[in-house]
């Protein structure tokens, strides 16, 4: 928990507070402002996970201070699969507003599209919490036979 909360950055935060009272203030007024708004704390929320993912990535165990080898916590296969649903979509809904054929100010694209970031980013926690606990217990397994092996 510890390395995911220091994982997390200014961008992802604030985005995802403003996306939230963006989303809220939309659902009281349907004003454009706050159309306006949504949509670019949506991009920022997408950035700050950029960020997030690419931080979290670059820290590793380091189990061998002697070799200089290191075991890295990398995204498993439904953090991809979670990450590539979501940018597919996202894509797509951009892509159909460019058509014309979503407005940006679509009601149910902007509750769905809400409703799914807030699904995508708990999922994306919880299964990089997964990785990191496991990366983590292997290490410790790893260092472990390393010195039951010096001991031989």
């Amino acid at each position: 928990m510890k390395k995911r909360i220091e994982a997390l950055n200014l961008v992802q935060i604030t985005s995802n507070i403003g996306l939230i009272i963006s989303f809220i203030f939309y659902l009281i007024t349907k004003h454009t402002l706050s159309v306006s708004f949504y949509w670019l704390f949506m991009y920022a929320s997408l950035l700050g996970n950029v960020w997030f993912l690419r931080k979290w990535l670059k820290s590793g165990l380091n189990i061998d201070k002697r070799k200089s080898k290191n075991i890295y916590s990398e995204l498993d296969n439904y953090s991809i699969t979670f990450v590539v649903v979501y940018a597919l979509i996202f894509l797509a809904i951009i892509f159909l507003q460019n058509l014309g054929v979503l407005s940006q100010d679509n009601f149910y694209v902007i509750i769905l599209l809400f409703l799914f970031t807030i699904f995508f980013e708990v999922c994306l926690y919880i299964s990089e919490e997964k990785v990191y606990n496991e990366t983590k217990k292997l290490a410790s397994q790893t260092m472990k036979k390393m010195t039951d092996d010096s001991k031989k």
